[in-house]
């Protein structure tokens, strides 16, 4: 269950599940910035960012699931398996009462200490954090169910609910702003949908693994220590980056307005999809390396390691090649003439190159995640994060500098980490050699870059007139 043909399966069906959400994603914002407003989609923008904290408060617990599924499926030790499901099972229900708790305190708070920002739309904002933070602590809940489906290496199950449940949810959505209902009934949608989906991995995770038992008498102190402990290293990239985006909405929110923050996440948004193209192949690879450490398979970590970073470029080079070169033009068919500005394409340009590093280390970070020496790495990302979060607020707030002058100050230092530390830390971790390693893995994206380059820009200077046209031939 851990070779290369099952691990292909697994990514094609994430990236196939990926492409309802991308599709989602261009339909959507669309259709709430025309039918309701730019602010409505500034306010819809903002209320995922709050709720989007949220993802702090699980410590990186959900991620120590399919690790120790896959841990204690390769001995064939299903005891275990109920005992560490049911001890962050437990966790996680406490956590999921906490983030109820603070959905209700901040639906509440928000809209009173934002009232000159959100104006006509305070109302809406309260219910609609309430709603999506109430989704999230049912999916926090829930989570370790999806770790079980994950531990098994089924991630083609996993992926499949996920794309069941958002194409309902999508068409809700859609049905939601054309029927006249607005950001709440979107909202109340959200929940429902994201209620059936946990029911049904629950399902799954019971016929994957006929012996769980998910019960009190399985909890164990030194399985939630075990797990909280793991849980903690792999937070903190996760959490920094949270904490980094979710005060920049803030900050933008404060000092610029609800429709800067429409604009920010636009081209924030086609970054995510990147981000999570990338992130779907390296999702595997967690619970496949602590199946290899199982069975000390060293050289083949080693050769893993350079394999996975090789398509991680591969992945990610012509992705942010794309939106360097094409970007206007992709802003122009996706949001209309007042989203392609120069202003706006040149904010799309500094985050695309400056999340390059990011996207390219989602495979190392995945594999040291699997051997569970993610912590350095880990810590480095928190770091970095912080330092961002840190510099936009000086850039906006002492230096009043806009959009491109926080993102400048978002991804410089995620770049020095990503692209120099994490390589390193994680060949010295392998005793490999950090320039043969470098070698294998850039030689052949980078070449491939230049002819793919190079009909981007004939696409762009011949077909400059026809923006549709050109990004599907360019692509093409």
């Amino acid at each position: 269950m851990s070779g290369r043909e099952p691990m292909a399966r697994n990514v094609i069906a994430g990236w196939l599940a990926q492409f309802f959400f991308i599709a989602g994603g261009f339909v959507l914002p669309r259709l709430v910035n025309d039918r309701l407003s730019q602010d409505a989609l500034g306010v819809w923008d903002f209320a995922w960012s709050l709720t989007g904290l949220f993802g702090i408060l699980q410590g990186g617990i959900v991620s120590s699931v399919n690790r120790f599924v896959a841990k204690f499926r390769a001995r064939n030790d299903v005891e275990g398996i109920s005992c560490a499901v049911s001890s962050v099972s437990f966790v996680l229900g406490l956590i999921a009462l906490l983030v109820f708790t603070l959905a209700i305190s901040i639906a509440f708070f928000a809209p009173v200490y934002l009232k000159s920002q959100l104006g006509d739309h305070a109302e809406d904002a309260k219910w609609v954090i309430f709603l999506l933070g109430t989704s999230f602590a049912v999916q926090v809940a829930t989570s370790a169910f999806g770790g079980v489906i994950t531990g098994h290496h089924r991630w083609d199950i996993q992926y499949g609910i996920h794309a069941v449940v958002y194409i309902v949810q999508f068409l809700g959505m859609i049905a939601a702003v054309l029927l006249g209902g607005g950001l709440v009934a979107m909202a109340i949608t959200v929940l429902v949908c994201e209620t059936a989906g946990r029911v049904v991995r629950a399902i799954y995770a019971y016929r994957l693994c006929p012996g769980l038992r998910v019960r009190p008498c399985c909890i164990r102190r030194d399985m939630m220590a075990r797990m909280v402990s793991f849980g903690g290293k792999s937070l903190m990239p996760d959490a920094g980056g949270l904490l980094e985006y979710q005060v920049v909405t803030i900050l933008i929110t404060y000092c610029l307005g609800l429709p800067m923050v429409a604009v920010y996440s636009r081209p924030q948004g086609l970054i995510r999809h990147a981000l999570t193209l990338v992130e779907r192949f390296a999702s595997v690879l967690t619970p496949t390396v602590s199946s290899l450490k199982a069975t000390k398979s060293n050289s083949a970590l080693r050769d893993l390691l350079t394999k996975a970073t090789r398509v991680g470029i591969y992945l990610a080079l012509p992705m942010v090649l794309g939106l360097v070169l094409m970007g206007d033009k992709l802003l122009l068919v996706w949001m209309g003439k007042q989203y392609s500005t120069a202003r706006i394409w040149l904010l799309l340009v500094v985050l695309a190159i400056g999340h390059l590093a990011t996207m390219v280390q989602l495979p190392i970070r995945n594999i040291l995640m699997g051997l569970n020496a993610h912590g350095r790495t880990g810590f480095a990302n928190f770091c970095s994060a912080i330092v961002s979060a840190i510099a936009a607020a000086i850039t906006l707030l002492y230096y009043k500098q806009g959009l491109v002058g926080v993102a400048l100050a978002v991804t410089i230092p995620m770049t020095l980490v990503n692209g120099l530390y994490v390589p390193w830390y994680a060949c010295r971790l392998m005793k490999m050699n950090v320039a043969s390693y470098a070698y294998a893995c850039l030689r052949g994206p980078v070449l491939c870059a230049i002819p793919f380059s190079a009909c981007l820009i004939a696409a762009r200077i011949w077909l400059e007139p026809y923006p549709l046209i050109a990004l599907l031939s360019g692509s093409a």
